[in-house]
């Protein structure tokens, strides 16, 4: 399986349950100005190289600079939205008034100032009210990777808990190279093996080779310049923790109150770390199984729950390996199958877990109608990012998967029974010997030892959530370690995402004191859910 940070409900299930900041789509297609592309791994590698900061950046790429954005109205297509959703970001109290949009052009390769192809970057921004002189750009990332920026930035910049920091900041967002409106990749194969599928599109598909971490990190210091602020205030969720601290680290004179929220660290693309998410993931099914008898429906019923023990879950993955559950439409539910049903069911709001549950309760006490509702949603639900999110962990990838490691890793942790344990097999090995990434130059170019924030003038804000089932904790300890400059906030609780997500009203207050005035918390600050 591979790492995945952020999944995301459809828009209309997290407008029902009144979960905003994660919802988001991907869509739509802009140009690249087209030449034969130079996918050599020397001309990708120094994309992360920290000796190349702001005025190199700005002295080599002048022509990008002095380009004046040219904002417009916004529309659904520049949110990436179908009709279907547009409606139904409307009744969430989106007003596509209230923002504007604009697009502007960025170097395929900031590691090359030779190399005089271009992309196309999607924008928007809160729209300026009266002489907002005073309002500081505030740039956001919603995570994935591979995920659209734009429709999370008018979701969260709709979100009540996020007025006040709307009262001295311009939320801007956008969708990142390669994704959404972003000049897109189009990963088009008629092969199912991954690497063949990466290799073709690396090889058709200019942006391809430069849609790593730190490409993407460089054009957000554009946008901080074009934005015309001193500083890139900045908040980012999940795999937009990576996109914060990479940026730190290449231009920590120009890093200013960044909010890095369910956080990863710079191994984040090592072997071990997908291991610790499976992990994670594990004991977080185990705990929502346990806690079914105290869940309801989102209509207030009782669950119909499908077991009431992590024992009792894990033995009827079991069973189900053994002899698959069939629907009446012909599909089948497998214990894979099971496992794929109640990782994904981590991702959706909390208040709406007793539905997923319900759904599988219903079908395993033989409602025909739930079997093959659940039936196709098993076939059709995928937990793992797609291609455009592959090609921007690749460079954050060792070239050398280190599987000696993995397999120390996995004995001083144990395996979870969830993902075959508790012995080392094959079979448990499988899932991390996929090595997609060694076909692709760019693997292995970005940054993969450590961050460092020292040279920032203001400490950065790390949350972590000791239940989190996409990041795990210990790697949002250990980015804060590695920052330097950084004050680590802790959530207890589940799920994934704390700030403006209606999780926490106290993480609210104090990312919002931080952005709003520059105030640390304490030492040691931990919060509660609620």
């Amino acid at each position: 399986m591979k790492n995945l940070y952020t999944s995301t409900p459809s828009l209309k299930v997290l407008i029902a349950s009144g979960t905003l900041a994660t919802a988001l789509v991907l869509s739509a297609c802009t140009s690249l100005q087209q030449a034969t592309p130079d996918t050599s791994a020397s001309t990708v590698a120094t994309a992360a190289d920290r000796t190349h900061g702001a005025k190199w950046q700005k002295k080599e790429f002048s022509s990008f600079y002095g380009q004046k954005i040219d904002w417009g109205k916004c529309t659904a297509q520049d949110a990436g939205l179908g009709a279907e959703d547009e409606e139904a970001l409307k009744q969430a109290g989106v007003d596509f008034a209230n923002f504007e949009c604009a697009t502007v052009k960025a170097p395929l390769n900031w590691a090359n100032p030779d190399d005089d192809r271009s992309i196309e970057l999607a924008i928007s921004r809160t729209k300026p009210a009266g002489d907002s002189q005073d309002s500081v750009p505030l740039f956001t990332n919603p995570g994935g990777p591979g995920i659209a920026g734009i429709q999370h930035t008018m979701l969260m910049g709709s979100d009540p808990s996020f007025e006040k920091v709307l009262s001295n900041h311009e939320l801007w967002g956008f969708d990142p190279r390669g994704i959404g409106n972003s000049t897109p990749v189009h990963c088009d194969s008629s092969s199912t093996v991954a690497a063949v599928q990466l290799a073709e599109c690396a090889s058709s598909q200019p942006i391809a080779q430069f849609m790593g971490t730190s490409q993407v990190a460089r054009d957000m210091e554009l946008l901080r310049v074009l934005a015309g602020d001193k500083q890139l205030d900045y908040v980012g969720y999940s795999y937009g923790t990576m996109l914060g601290a990479t940026y730190a680290t290449l231009f920590p004179d120009h890093a200013g109150r960044m909010v890095l929220d369910s956080a990863e660290n710079a191994g984040w693309g090592m072997l071990t770390h997908n291991f610790d998410q499976a992990v994670a993931i594990s004991k977080a099914v185990g705990d929502l199984a346990n806690r079914c008898g105290e869940l309801t429906t989102s209509d207030g019923s009782a669950v119909e729950c499908p077991f009431t023990s992590e024992k009792e879950m894990l033995k009827l993955k079991k069973r189900l390996t053994e002899k698959p559950l069939k629907a009446p439409n012909g599909k089948s539910i497998d214990g894979e199958g099971l496992r794929s049903y109640l990782t994904s069911a981590l991702y959706v709001p909390q208040q709406m877990q007793g539905d997923q549950l319900d759904l599988l309760g219903r079908a395993l006490k033989g409602d025909e109608e739930a079997l093959n509702e659940l039936a196709v949603v098993v076939e059709e639900g995928n937990v793992e990012i797609d291609a455009a999110g592959q090609l921007t962990v690749c460079p954050s990838t060792p070239k050398t998967p280190d599987l000696e490691g993995l397999i120390k890793h996995m004995k001083e942790v144990d395996v979870p029974e969830f993902v075959g344990g508790p012995e080392i097999t094959d079979e448990v090995l499988a899932e991390y010997t996929e090595f997609d990434c060694a076909v692709l130059p760019s693997t292995g170019t970005d940054i993969l030892d450590s961050f460092n924030a020292e040279g920032v003038k203001t400490p950065l804000m790390v949350i972590g959530i000791t239940g989190d089932h996409a990041t795990p904790f210990q790697h949002a300890q250990e980015l804060a370690k590695q920052l330097g400059q950084a004050r680590l906030v802790t959530l207890e609780g589940s799920g994934h995402g704390a700030s403006f997500s209606g999780r926490s009203t106290c993480i609210d207050q104090v990312a919002t004191d931080y952005l709003v005035n520059g105030t640390l918390p304490e030492e040691g600050k931990v919060c509660q859910a609620g």
